[in-house]
């Protein structure tokens, strides 16, 4: 897996079904997390994330490419 949001973050993820959990890391930042994504059948990943270290959760949507 690979983002690019302003910056680029990399990851390893695993598919099960409609769902795919991706642990990502980023050099600059020093800080990892994890976001678990449902795969829509019309191509849109909608996604949950946590930080290490941060006490706080979010949302993300993206396009599969």
């Amino acid at each position: 897996f690979s983002w690019d949001v302003g910056a680029k973050y990399e990851g390893v993820g695993i598919k099960q079904g409609p769902l795919v959990s991706v642990a990502w890391g980023a050099d600059t930042k020093d800080q990892c997390g994890v976001v678990q994504y449902e795969i829509t059948n019309q191509g849109l990943a909608n996604g949950r994330w946590g930080i290490y270290g941060a006490n706080a959760t979010g949302t993300e949507q993206g396009t599969l490419k």
